[in-house]
């Protein structure tokens, strides 16, 4: 996670986007966040992956309806997807759970804050994953960066997210 390196090696990076980054830990109902992600963790070791996303798909508000336009995507760029959705058990019974639990060092955090950039997709407004962005850029009177789609916008949105992405670097 790009926000824990920023906390331990800031002489390393000179800017840091966190596009939704999943730091629940940060939020006033911390709890029942981690109860939801513990509970995916659940279904996955229970019913399998395609229930487990399907929950945490559902949990974080994304809508099921928009399916991402992969007709334009390079072969290299399809096999590369294929390979994240056969990692998916991985991700879901060994890192989701300790992933989702992380705390960053606010101290730590606060005093490299100014190469921070907290983002969110436009379609995430308001839901799980955009509050823990939404949460940095209060705490660092910072204006939340906006990305097109949702917290997967750089799939559903290749060209624009990229765009934005670059102009943030700049």
């Amino acid at each position: 996670m790009a926000v824990e390196l920023l906390t331990r090696h800031p002489e390393r990076l000179a800017r840091v986007v966190a596009h939704e980054p999943v730091l629940v830990s940060l939020l006033p109902d911390a709890a029942e966040q981690h109860t939801f992600f513990s509970q995916v963790v659940s279904t996955f070791h229970r019913a399998g992956v395609d229930a487990a996303m399907a929950e945490m798909g559902a949990g974080c508000g994304e809508e099921r309806g928009e399916e991402p336009d992969l007709s334009g995507l390079s072969p290299r760029m399809l096999a590369t997807l294929s390979r994240v959705r056969g990692n998916s058990a991985f991700f879901l019974g060994r890192i989701l759970g300790q992933f989702s639990a992380h705390a960053p060092d606010l101290a730590q955090l606060d005093a490299s804050a100014g190469k921070l950039v907290p983002a969110a997709g436009w379609a995430s407004y308001r839901l799980r994953l955009y509050r823990p962005a939404a949460w940095l850029a209060e705490r660092y009177g910072v204006a939340l960066a906006e990305f097109p789609g949702g917290h997967v916008g750089v799939v559903t949105h290749p060209r624009e997210f990229a765009l934005e992405l670059g102009e943030l670097l700049r």
